[in-house]
Formats: C-alpha cells, sequence, structure tokens
C-alpha cells in the first residue's frame, strides 16, 4: 500500500520540471517629474514588494505534450495588496512526425537576438513585464496570447505560423499572425531570421546572429512597420502612416578571464523625434500652468493624455546599451548595465549583485538610478532611484 502510494505521487510529481519561489522587497524614491507636478497622476509607492512562484510542468503521452507556467504572484504596497493566481502558459503541443509539431492553448511566444531590447518580439508588445529583472528572464515571465501554431523543423532550417485570434472578453487585441523562418548557415556559423508580422502594426523583421568565435558574437535586429502607435493630440503630424525603420546592432565578448562584454545601438524609428518632443514639453508646460491658476480639470486631463503617450518602455530615436558581467569565483556574479539616451544624453544605471548557495539558494542585491535633466526622458519617469532585494529557491 506503501509503494503504491509513492508512486503514485511520482506520477503526479513528474509533472513539476523546474520551479522556484521568490521573495524581492523594494525600496524606490520619487522622482516628481515635470508630466505629474502634483503627484496625482502616476503611481508611486515608497515600499513594494512581490512574493512569487515559478513552475513550469510538462507530460508527455505518447506524441501528445502538455505543457504549462504558473507564476502566482502576491504583491503589497504602501497600502494595498493583491493576489493573482498567473497562468502564463498553458497548452498542448502534438508532434505529426519527426519535423512537424502543432500545438493549441496559451503560449509565450518571444523573438530577437538582442539581450537589452527586441524590435522583433512583435507577441511581446504592449505586454506588462517586471523590467526590474535581468534580461534573460524579462520575456520568459510574462503572460502569454492564446493562439494556434503550426512548426516544421527541418535539418538546418525551420518555419512556423502563430495565430492569435481576438477572442471576445477573453482575447480583446486584433487578431494576428505571425510567419517566421529561420535558416542556419552552419559552415559560416550564421544563423539567419525572417518575419512577417500582420496585425494592428503589421511589419517585416529580420535576425541575424554570427559566431565571430568562442569568445565574439554579432548580432542585429531589424523591424520595418506600418502605423505607429504613438499619438498625442496637437503634438504629433500626420506621419503616423508612414513606414519606420526600427534597428538593433549589436555584439558580446568574453575575455579570457571570464568578464563579458555586451555593447548594442539600438534606432527606435517609431520614438518620437526632436520636433515631436519638444511639442510634449510645451504641452506639458501649458498644462502645468493650468495647474497653478487652478484650472485643475484641463490641466489634469491634458497631463493624463501626455502621460498615457510616454509608456513605453522607451520613447526617443537613438539609444546605446551596454552590460558588464563579471563572475568571481563560482557562485559570485557582479554586473552594470548602462542605458544611454543618444537624442538628450539622459542615462538609466543598474548595478547588481548575485550570490548562488548550493546550486539551490539565491540572493541578490540591486540598485537603479536614473539621471538626467528635468525635460529629458529617464528624469521624466515616476521615480529616481530603486532598490531591489531577491531572495529565491529553485527546485
Amino acid at each position: 500500500m506503501l509503494l503504491l502510494s509513492r508512486v503514485a505521487i511520482a506520477e503526479k510529481l513528474d509533472w513539476l520540471k523546474t520551479g522556484e519561489i521568490s521573495y524581492r522587497p523594494a525600496y524606490q524614491i520619487s522622482n516628481q517629474p515635470i508630466v505629474d507636478p502634483q503627484g496625482n497622476i502616476l503611481s508611486y509607492t515608497d515600499f513594494y514588494g512581490r512574493l512569487y512562484g515559478l513552475f513550469k510542468l510538462q507530460k508527455s503521452i505518447n506524441d501528445l505534450r502538455f505543457v504549462s507556467q504558473l507564476r502566482p504572484r502576491f504583491d503589497y504596497t504602501n497600502s494595498e495588496t493583491f493576489l493573482n493566481i498567473g497562468v502564463d502558459e498553458f497548452y498542448a503541443d502534438y508532434k505529426i512526425n519527426q519535423t512537424v509539431f502543432v500545438s493549441l492553448g496559451k503560449r509565450n511566444i518571444f523573438n530577437g537576438v538582442g539581450l537589452g531590447y527586441n524590435f522583433t518580439d512583435y507577441f511581446g508588445e504592449n505586454k506588462k513585464v517586471d523590467n526590474t529583472l535581468k534580461a534573460e528572464y524579462i520575456r520568459d515571465q510574462r503572460v502569454g496570447d492564446y493562439m494556434a501554431t503550426v512548426e516544421w523543423f527541418l535539418d538546418s532550417s525551420s518555419l512556423a505560423v502563430y495565430f492569435a485570434p481576438r477572442i471576445q472578453s477573453i482575447q480583446d487585441s486584433q487578431s494576428r499572425l505571425l510567419l517566421r523562418y529561420n535558416k542556419l548557415f552552419q559552415e559560416w556559423n550564421t544563423d539567419v531570421t525572417g518575419y512577417l508580422f500582420m496585425g494592428q502594426i503589421p511589419g517585416l523583421g529580420l535576425n541575424f546572429s554570427n559566431t565571430i568565435n568562442d569568445n565574439w558574437i554579432v548580432y542585429s535586429e531589424l523591424s520595418l512597420r506600418k502605423n505607429r502607435d504613438r499619438n498625442i493630440q496637437n503634438t504629433t503630424n500626420n506621419t503616423n502612416n508612414n513606414i519606420f525603420v526600427n534597428m538593433l546592432i549589436g555584439t558580446n565578448y568574453t575575455f579570457t578571464n571570464d568578464i563579458s562584454l555586451y555593447l548594442e545601438y539600438w534606432h527606435q524609428g517609431s520614438g518620437f523625434d526632436k520636433t515631436e518632443w519638444n511639442n510634449i514639453l510645451n504641452a506639458t508646460e501649458i498644462y502645468s500652468n493650468q495647474l497653478n491658476t487652478m484650472d485643475l480639470p484641463s490641466g489634469n486631463a491634458g497631463l493624463g493624455q501626455i502621460n498615457s503617450s510616454l509608456r513605453s518602455r522607451f520613447l526617443r530615436q537613438n539609444y546605446l546599451f551596454s552590460r558588464v558581467s563579471y563572475p568571481v569565483g563560482q557562485n559570485l556574479d557582479l554586473s552594470l548595465v548602462h542605458i544611454l539616451n543618444l537624442d538628450d544624453t539622459s542615462q538609466f544605471i543598474r548595478a547588481l549583485v548575485e550570490k548562488e548557495f548550493a546550486d539551490k539558494y539565491y540572493v541578490a542585491f540591486q540598485v537603479e538610478q536614473m539621471l538626467g535633466h528635468y525635460d529629458q526622458e529617464f528624469a521624466m519617469r515616476n521615480w529616481s532611484t530603486n532598490v531591489t532585494l531577491t531572495f529565491k529557491v529553485s527546485f
């Protein structure tokens, strides 16, 4: 009887492939930006935190496989608490033969070869993500889309079709279709991927990655988009229906002492240019003056409209991204991220210290800082300094 119970438990536990439980308390210093001078438009808290689990489950029955990722979260702020039983993925895929797979369900599809940003990550647009995570984990820990997929794998290439329909009350975004073709040129150590995306903002994409040697990789992303999602009344012209070029050029080099360096240049053609940014600043000044003259409804409404258009992770057109990582011994890692806005010289800096214990326990200390003049991008965020601790147990 005891043996049967153990077998039954084992059969249940073989669903659980990987998982973790994390606690992440944080402290934030307000910035009081010019787009929210009275602090009643943008949300801001001094102390906040998250206790959450990440459980990746998988079960195979012959050629049928069930996959899911659960992320229950308990969040708290100064005055509120939130509980969310999050399901990032829950889908089934079926192997028709050795090369063709089909799937149906909720799936998190992400694409792109860049570390700091991905212009060809079409299904990730406007997704809520935790930007305080390391870049490697941000896209993995987000909610997927309900979709049907077909994937065909050949010796050195693959073709995939992803269709996410609009489902009323479940998936309100416009129906989206992504075609992806990947080709590996083994003799040149080069990987190339092409994309055709159809949705509210259609796009053509191309990824390129070349391994020069064991220490050096170069890569790039190119995305041509029809239309843009940026519009502020009286501050933008009629260029929203044009073709916009988004591009990333990057490299990763690992030195003999194991220091790893990433460098990336981003050009975001759909970002605000100099004229549009000046128009935003002028409108901000007008609405702020209305607040000072006690015309509160007009001032708050105008600033609220501006803030709604500044929700994108990056707002301008040209950036330089770098990350340096230095492993100290076997289980300690130091890293520094720097993002420079080349259009206005504002900066974002993140310093991170990570330590692992017994391949199971993890602790980290992270400090993030926004730098810039009051009318520059990073200085217009609702916080200037963020300090985060992370405690994690993996199993």
